[in-house]
């Protein structure tokens, strides 16, 4: 126990947070992000999906306000492959995937404060989105049996999206930061959630 108590003290030494005022900004940026992207699923009338860990790529544009609040245009794109379908207790190896497409329009606010652990002056932000998704799932499964067979199916959904956002950013010089961030994001289909966790890149002119 005592051993557990000075590793959590060790911890919190090294990432000490000294919070301290960030200087408020004005005006437009660009940017980019990626990451990795990975599905939560549940059970839809008795079938559940297993997806390995996938990939998520953007782009975004946004003006900053005086206040610490930002306003975002985003696209997203995310795929994951499908790993196999499970019917009641039975699991069978499928090939498929997961791909969507999103629009999305971000309210973010800069908490106005750094901390500074080992010098390093880290920015956290928080935000929500709304917008437009499409969404598609696609397996097939070849079965062998005396008379082989393969059978496929698809699911595709468009419409309303949204999403939370969580971030810590790091300011490079004047006009560039990079931030590392989660994204929970849910579109049209059901029970399929999306959770990303993005490096991402901002120019400010």
């Amino acid at each position: 126990m005592k051993k557990v108590l000075a590793l959590v003290a060790a911890a919190a030494a090294l990432v000490s947070f000294n919070p301290v005022q960030a200087e408020p900004t004005e005006g437009f940026y660009v940017g980019g992000l990626a990451g990795g992207n990975f599905l939560q699923t549940s059970k839809r009338s008795g079938v559940d999906y297993d997806f390995r860990a996938g990939y998520d790529v953007g782009g975004f544009v946004g003006y900053e306000l005086c206040d610490g609040f930002r306003l975002e245009g985003e696209f997203t794109y995310r795929h994951n492959s499908l790993k196999s379908v499970k019917f009641g207790s039975s699991s069978f190896n499928s090939s498929g995937h997961y791909h969507s497409m999103s629009y999305m329009a971000n309210l973010i606010y800069d908490i106005p404060m750094c901390w500074q652990p080992c010098g390093w002056e880290i920015f956290p932000y928080v935000g929500a989105g709304i917008g437009y998704s499409n969404e598609k799932v696609k397996f097939s499964h070849h079965v062998e049996t005396e008379t082989e067979f393969t059978f496929s199916s698809h699911k595709k959904e468009n419409g309303f999206a949204w999403q939370v956002i969580a971030g810590l950013g790091y300011e490079i010089d004047q006009c560039t930061d990079v931030a590392l961030e989660y994204r929970f994001h849910k579109g049209q289909l059901e029970k399929i959630y999306n959770h990303s966790l993005n490096v991402a890149l901002r120019y400010h002119f």
